[in-house]
Protein backbone atom coordinates (compact mmCIF):
# COMPACT_ATOMS: atom_id res chain seq x y z
CA UNK A 1 0.00 0.00 0.00
CA UNK A 2 1.30 3.60 -0.80
CA UNK A 3 2.11 5.50 2.24
CA UNK A 4 1.27 9.22 2.96
CA UNK A 5 0.04 11.03 5.84
CA UNK A 6 -3.59 11.08 5.95
CA UNK A 7 -5.73 13.11 8.23
CA UNK A 8 -9.54 12.99 6.64
CA UNK A 9 -11.08 10.73 4.32
CA UNK A 10 -14.91 10.40 3.65
CA UNK A 11 -17.50 7.84 2.15
CA UNK A 12 -19.28 10.71 0.86
CA UNK A 13 -20.75 11.14 -2.38
CA UNK A 14 -19.86 13.83 -5.54
CA UNK A 15 -23.41 15.10 -6.96
CA UNK A 16 -23.94 16.73 -9.29
CA UNK A 17 -27.06 18.95 -8.50
CA UNK A 18 -29.71 20.56 -10.96
CA UNK A 19 -30.86 23.38 -8.87
CA UNK A 20 -34.86 24.50 -9.00
CA UNK A 21 -35.77 28.23 -7.54
CA UNK A 22 -39.49 28.64 -6.43
CA UNK A 23 -39.54 31.91 -8.70
CA UNK A 24 -38.07 30.61 -11.52
CA UNK A 25 -38.91 26.77 -12.01
CA UNK A 26 -37.99 26.57 -15.74
CA UNK A 27 -34.43 27.72 -15.54
CA UNK A 28 -32.36 25.33 -13.48
CA UNK A 29 -28.62 25.73 -12.31
CA UNK A 30 -27.84 22.89 -14.24
CA UNK A 31 -24.45 20.07 -12.69
CA UNK A 32 -23.67 22.46 -9.80
CA UNK A 33 -21.16 20.03 -7.54
CA UNK A 34 -22.59 18.95 -4.33
CA UNK A 35 -22.53 15.58 -1.98
CA UNK A 36 -21.50 14.78 1.32
CA UNK A 37 -18.21 13.62 -0.40
CA UNK A 38 -17.70 16.72 -1.86
CA UNK A 39 -19.00 18.88 1.34
CA UNK A 40 -17.03 17.36 3.96
CA UNK A 41 -13.54 17.06 2.46
CA UNK A 42 -13.88 20.29 1.50
CA UNK A 43 -14.51 21.31 5.15
CA UNK A 44 -11.33 19.64 6.20
CA UNK A 45 -10.02 20.96 3.33
CA UNK A 46 -9.92 24.51 4.18
CA UNK A 47 -7.78 23.93 7.42
CA UNK A 48 -4.83 22.08 5.20
CA UNK A 49 -3.22 24.86 3.14
CA UNK A 50 -0.09 24.09 1.17
CA UNK A 51 1.41 21.12 1.64
CA UNK A 52 -0.99 19.82 4.14
CA UNK A 53 -3.47 19.30 0.86
CA UNK A 54 -2.66 16.02 0.20
CA UNK A 55 -3.18 14.95 3.93
CA UNK A 56 -7.11 15.24 2.65
CA UNK A 57 -8.22 12.04 0.94
CA UNK A 58 -10.86 10.87 -1.11
CA UNK A 59 -12.01 8.03 -3.04
CA UNK A 60 -14.85 8.82 -5.18
CA UNK A 61 -16.62 7.34 -7.90
CA UNK A 62 -17.78 9.06 -10.69
CA UNK A 63 -19.79 8.26 -14.19
CA UNK A 64 -18.31 8.38 -17.40
CA UNK A 65 -20.27 11.71 -18.51
CA UNK A 66 -18.70 13.71 -15.03
CA UNK A 67 -17.43 16.88 -16.88
CA UNK A 68 -13.83 17.42 -17.42
CA UNK A 69 -13.97 21.02 -16.17
CA UNK A 70 -15.84 20.13 -12.67
CA UNK A 71 -13.16 17.20 -12.10
CA UNK A 72 -10.35 19.34 -12.99
CA UNK A 73 -11.86 21.87 -10.21
CA UNK A 74 -12.16 19.18 -7.60
CA UNK A 75 -8.05 18.51 -8.64
CA UNK A 76 -7.29 22.09 -8.27
CA UNK A 77 -7.70 21.96 -3.83
CA UNK A 78 -4.30 19.22 -4.35
CA UNK A 79 -5.87 16.53 -2.22
CA UNK A 80 -5.16 12.94 -2.49
CA UNK A 81 -8.15 12.30 -4.85
CA UNK A 82 -8.43 8.81 -6.45
CA UNK A 83 -11.33 8.77 -8.92
CA UNK A 84 -12.81 5.44 -10.15
CA UNK A 85 -14.35 5.68 -13.09
CA UNK A 86 -17.63 4.05 -13.93
CA UNK A 87 -19.57 3.68 -17.13
CA UNK A 88 -22.73 3.92 -15.42
CA UNK A 89 -23.82 7.67 -15.01
CA UNK A 90 -22.40 9.90 -12.41
CA UNK A 91 -24.60 10.14 -9.41
CA UNK A 92 -27.00 13.54 -10.11
CA UNK A 93 -29.68 15.06 -8.23
CA UNK A 94 -32.74 17.98 -7.69
CA UNK A 95 -32.64 20.19 -5.62
CA UNK A 96 -35.66 21.98 -5.21
CA UNK A 97 -35.89 25.17 -3.48
CA UNK A 98 -39.49 25.36 -2.11
CA UNK A 99 -39.56 29.57 -1.55
CA UNK A 100 -37.66 32.68 -2.12
CA UNK A 101 -35.67 32.25 1.21
CA UNK A 102 -33.51 29.28 -0.56
CA UNK A 103 -34.48 27.98 3.06
CA UNK A 104 -36.60 25.19 3.01
CA UNK A 105 -36.08 22.49 0.19
CA UNK A 106 -36.58 18.66 -1.09
CA UNK A 107 -33.68 16.46 -3.23
CA UNK A 108 -34.10 12.84 -4.69
CA UNK A 109 -31.79 11.23 -6.66
CA UNK A 110 -32.11 11.39 -10.28
CA UNK A 111 -29.26 9.14 -11.34
CA UNK A 112 -28.62 5.76 -8.76
CA UNK A 113 -25.97 6.56 -6.49
CA UNK A 114 -22.36 5.40 -7.08
CA UNK A 115 -21.75 4.71 -2.89
CA UNK A 116 -18.30 4.49 -1.93
CA UNK A 117 -17.58 1.33 0.41
CA UNK A 118 -14.71 0.18 2.17
CA UNK A 119 -13.45 -1.65 -0.76
CA UNK A 120 -12.89 0.87 -2.98
CA UNK A 121 -9.92 2.36 -0.57
CA UNK A 122 -7.82 -1.59 -1.04
CA UNK A 123 -4.48 -1.05 -1.51
CA UNK A 124 -4.47 3.38 -1.61
CA UNK A 125 -2.99 6.20 1.25
CA UNK A 126 -6.70 6.75 2.42
CA UNK A 127 -6.80 3.40 4.09
CA UNK A 128 -4.74 4.49 6.15
CA UNK A 129 -6.67 8.32 7.59
CA UNK A 130 -6.71 9.36 11.15
CA UNK A 131 -10.53 10.34 10.35
CA UNK A 132 -13.31 8.84 8.45
CA UNK A 133 -16.56 10.61 7.57
CA UNK A 134 -20.13 8.63 6.66
CA UNK A 135 -22.92 9.91 5.45
CA UNK A 136 -24.82 6.42 5.89
CA UNK A 137 -27.71 4.24 7.61
CA UNK A 138 -27.04 2.33 10.77
CA UNK A 139 -27.65 -1.31 8.33
CA UNK A 140 -24.18 0.63 6.84
CA UNK A 141 -22.38 1.73 9.51
CA UNK A 142 -22.96 -2.28 10.70
CA UNK A 143 -21.44 -3.46 7.99
CA UNK A 144 -18.39 -0.78 6.80
CA UNK A 145 -17.32 0.13 9.90
CA UNK A 146 -15.87 -3.45 10.82
CA UNK A 147 -14.91 -4.06 7.29
CA UNK A 148 -12.77 -0.40 7.24
CA UNK A 149 -11.23 -1.61 10.31
CA UNK A 150 -10.33 -5.44 9.12
CA UNK A 151 -9.08 -3.96 5.98
CA UNK A 152 -6.46 -1.40 8.24
CA UNK A 153 -5.65 -4.52 10.16
CA UNK A 154 -4.90 -6.78 7.41
CA UNK A 155 -2.47 -3.94 6.07
CA UNK A 156 -0.36 -3.32 8.93
CA UNK A 157 -2.47 -0.48 10.27
CA UNK A 158 -2.32 -0.50 14.31
CA UNK A 159 -4.29 2.89 14.71
CA UNK A 160 -7.51 3.14 15.40
CA UNK A 161 -9.61 6.00 13.71
CA UNK A 162 -11.78 8.32 14.32
CA UNK A 163 -15.37 7.47 13.16
CA UNK A 164 -17.66 10.91 12.42
CA UNK A 165 -21.18 9.51 11.55
CA UNK A 166 -23.69 12.05 9.49
CA UNK A 167 -27.32 9.72 10.03
CA UNK A 168 -29.06 8.99 6.61
CA UNK A 169 -31.68 11.86 6.85
CA UNK A 170 -34.68 9.15 5.59
CA UNK A 171 -33.59 6.30 8.30
CA UNK A 172 -34.22 8.97 11.06
CA UNK A 173 -37.10 7.80 12.58
CA UNK A 174 -38.64 6.13 15.41
CA UNK A 175 -38.65 3.10 13.64
CA UNK A 176 -35.18 2.49 13.61
CA UNK A 177 -34.11 4.06 16.98
CA UNK A 178 -32.96 1.00 18.31
CA UNK A 179 -30.61 0.11 15.99
CA UNK A 180 -29.31 3.66 15.66
CA UNK A 181 -28.79 3.16 19.10
CA UNK A 182 -26.75 -0.01 18.78
CA UNK A 183 -24.76 1.38 15.78
CA UNK A 184 -23.37 4.69 17.35
CA UNK A 185 -21.39 2.09 19.57
CA UNK A 186 -19.52 1.75 16.14
CA UNK A 187 -18.30 5.45 15.89
CA UNK A 188 -16.57 8.10 17.64
CA UNK A 189 -18.93 11.18 16.62
CA UNK A 190 -22.42 11.02 15.77
CA UNK A 191 -23.53 14.03 14.34
CA UNK A 192 -27.43 14.14 13.43
CA UNK A 193 -28.61 17.85 13.06
CA UNK A 194 -31.51 19.29 15.10
CA UNK A 195 -34.58 17.74 12.92
CA UNK A 196 -33.03 14.50 12.43
CA UNK A 197 -32.50 13.88 16.05
CA UNK A 198 -36.64 15.16 16.50
CA UNK A 199 -37.51 12.94 14.03
CA UNK A 200 -35.85 9.77 15.82
CA UNK A 201 -38.99 10.40 18.70
CA UNK A 202 -41.14 11.74 16.75
CA UNK A 203 -40.78 15.30 17.74
CA UNK A 204 -41.44 18.23 14.86
CA UNK A 205 -39.75 21.59 14.81
CA UNK A 206 -41.48 24.02 16.87
CA UNK A 207 -41.90 27.76 15.90
CA UNK A 208 -39.50 28.34 19.29
CA UNK A 209 -36.51 26.73 19.17
CA UNK A 210 -36.36 24.89 22.21
CA UNK A 211 -32.37 24.06 23.67
CA UNK A 212 -33.54 22.05 26.33
CA UNK A 213 -35.53 20.13 24.78
CA UNK A 214 -32.06 18.84 22.16
CA UNK A 215 -30.34 18.24 25.20
CA UNK A 216 -32.85 15.90 26.56
CA UNK A 217 -32.92 14.16 23.03
CA UNK A 218 -29.19 13.68 22.80
CA UNK A 219 -29.03 12.57 26.29
CA UNK A 220 -30.70 9.64 25.35
CA UNK A 221 -27.82 8.83 22.90
CA UNK A 222 -25.31 9.39 25.26
CA UNK A 223 -26.55 7.22 28.08
CA UNK A 224 -26.81 3.95 25.30
CA UNK A 225 -23.36 4.92 24.60
CA UNK A 226 -21.36 6.43 22.03
CA UNK A 227 -18.64 4.75 20.64
CA UNK A 228 -16.61 1.21 22.19
CA UNK A 229 -15.87 2.92 25.61
CA UNK A 230 -19.41 5.35 25.58
CA UNK A 231 -17.38 8.09 25.60
CA UNK A 232 -17.95 9.55 22.23
CA UNK A 233 -19.12 13.03 21.01
CA UNK A 234 -22.71 14.07 20.14
CA UNK A 235 -21.95 17.01 17.75
CA UNK A 236 -25.45 18.35 17.17
CA UNK A 237 -25.78 20.76 14.16
CA UNK A 238 -28.39 22.78 14.63
CA UNK A 239 -27.93 24.99 11.33
CA UNK A 240 -28.94 29.53 12.28
CA UNK A 241 -29.15 27.95 16.25
CA UNK A 242 -25.20 26.98 16.07
CA UNK A 243 -24.51 23.76 17.06
CA UNK A 244 -24.50 21.78 20.34
CA UNK A 245 -21.48 19.05 21.51
CA UNK A 246 -22.15 16.43 24.46
CA UNK A 247 -20.24 14.11 25.87
CA UNK A 248 -20.80 12.13 28.61
CA UNK A 249 -17.59 13.70 30.39
CA UNK A 250 -18.92 17.05 30.34
CA UNK A 251 -21.69 18.50 33.15
CA UNK A 252 -23.85 19.95 30.55
CA UNK A 253 -24.14 20.06 26.59
CA UNK A 254 -22.25 22.85 25.14
CA UNK A 255 -23.49 25.34 22.76
CA UNK A 256 -21.67 27.39 19.68
CA UNK A 257 -23.21 30.19 17.61
CA UNK A 258 -22.85 30.14 13.80
CA UNK A 259 -20.35 32.58 12.18
CA UNK A 260 -22.66 34.15 10.74
CA UNK A 261 -25.79 35.82 12.70
CA UNK A 262 -29.10 34.60 11.24
CA UNK A 263 -30.46 37.07 8.40
CA UNK A 264 -26.82 38.27 7.57
CA UNK A 265 -26.83 38.93 3.86
CA UNK A 266 -23.43 37.03 3.59
CA UNK A 267 -25.34 34.03 3.96
CA UNK A 268 -27.00 32.89 0.33
CA UNK A 269 -27.22 29.41 0.31
CA UNK A 270 -27.14 26.93 3.29
CA UNK A 271 -26.51 23.51 1.52
CA UNK A 272 -23.31 21.33 2.02
CA UNK A 273 -23.01 23.40 5.20
CA UNK A 274 -23.75 20.90 7.84
CA UNK A 275 -20.75 18.41 5.75
CA UNK A 276 -18.37 21.08 5.66
CA UNK A 277 -18.84 21.62 9.29
CA UNK A 278 -18.02 17.73 9.70
CA UNK A 279 -14.99 18.00 7.90
CA UNK A 280 -13.49 20.92 9.48
CA UNK A 281 -14.61 19.08 13.01
CA UNK A 282 -12.50 16.40 11.93
CA UNK A 283 -9.37 18.56 11.65
CA UNK A 284 -10.14 20.21 14.34
CA UNK A 285 -10.01 16.78 16.83
CA UNK A 286 -6.90 16.09 15.18
CA UNK A 287 -5.05 19.26 15.60
CA UNK A 288 -6.44 19.83 19.18
CA UNK A 289 -7.95 16.58 20.65
CA UNK A 290 -10.57 18.92 22.09
CA UNK A 291 -14.58 18.30 20.68
CA UNK A 292 -15.65 22.02 21.72
CA UNK A 293 -11.84 23.18 19.48
CA UNK A 294 -13.13 21.18 16.40
CA UNK A 295 -16.65 22.33 16.72
CA UNK A 296 -15.31 26.09 16.20
CA UNK A 297 -13.34 24.95 13.53
CA UNK A 298 -16.68 23.24 12.14
CA UNK A 299 -18.79 26.22 12.41
CA UNK A 300 -16.15 27.94 10.67
CA UNK A 301 -15.90 25.76 7.78
CA UNK A 302 -19.43 25.85 7.84
CA UNK A 303 -19.21 29.77 7.40
CA UNK A 304 -17.25 29.71 3.87
CA UNK A 305 -19.93 27.26 2.52
CA UNK A 306 -23.10 29.06 3.19
CA UNK A 307 -21.55 32.41 1.23
CA UNK A 308 -22.59 30.97 -2.35
CA UNK A 309 -24.29 28.45 -4.07
CA UNK A 310 -21.85 26.03 -4.62
CA UNK A 311 -18.14 25.28 -3.59
CA UNK A 312 -15.98 28.37 -2.19
CA UNK A 313 -12.99 29.88 -4.91
CA UNK A 314 -9.52 29.34 -3.57
CA UNK A 315 -6.90 31.86 -4.71
CA UNK A 316 -3.32 32.88 -3.26
CA UNK A 317 -2.16 36.18 -2.12
CA UNK A 318 0.74 36.68 -3.72
CA UNK A 319 1.72 39.91 -1.91
CA UNK A 320 1.65 38.59 1.36
CA UNK A 321 3.67 35.06 0.77
CA UNK A 322 1.15 32.94 -1.71
CA UNK A 323 -1.27 32.82 1.37
CA UNK A 324 -4.29 30.67 0.52
CA UNK A 325 -7.31 32.58 0.62
CA UNK A 326 -10.81 31.12 0.14
CA UNK A 327 -13.52 33.95 -0.90
CA UNK A 328 -10.81 36.62 -0.23
CA UNK A 329 -10.17 35.46 3.40
CA UNK A 330 -7.77 33.26 5.56
CA UNK A 331 -9.26 30.55 7.34
CA UNK A 332 -7.17 30.54 10.22
CA UNK A 333 -7.42 34.15 10.39
CA UNK A 334 -11.62 33.61 10.42
CA UNK A 335 -11.12 31.40 12.98
CA UNK A 336 -9.12 33.43 15.24
CA UNK A 337 -12.00 35.82 15.06
CA UNK A 338 -14.46 33.75 15.73
CA UNK A 339 -12.74 32.45 19.08
CA UNK A 340 -11.53 36.33 20.05
CA UNK A 341 -15.81 36.99 19.71
CA UNK A 342 -17.15 34.02 21.56
CA UNK A 343 -14.64 34.25 24.15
Amino acid sequence: MATRDISFATFGMVILDNIYFKDDWDNPICDSLGGSGTYSTLGARLFCSGDKSTSIGWVTRLGSDFPDATLDKLKSWGTTLNVIHELPATTRGRLRYEDTTLGPKTFKYTEMPLWTLPEHFTDTPQLSSKTFHFLARHGEIFRDVPKLLSMREKAGITERPKIIWEPFPATCTPGFLKDYMKAIKLVDVFSPNHMELGNFFGVGVAETFDRTLYEDLAKKFLDKGIGKDGNGCLALRAGEHGCMVYTRQMERPHWLPTYYEEGNEKVVDTTGAGNSFLGGFAIGLLETGDVMEAAKYGSVAASFVVEQIGVPDVTWDKHAGGVELWNGEDVRGRLAVYNSRIG
